[in-house]
């Protein structure tokens, strides 16, 4: 299961850091 929350941890930073980028675009 911590593989699994870690997966899930990436995907949210990546939302993030794509979300912040299409803001800054």
């Amino acid at each position: 299961s911590k593989e699994i929350e870690a997966a899930a941890n990436t995907e949210k930073k990546v939302e993030k850091a794509g979300y912040g980028y299409s803001k800054r675009m």
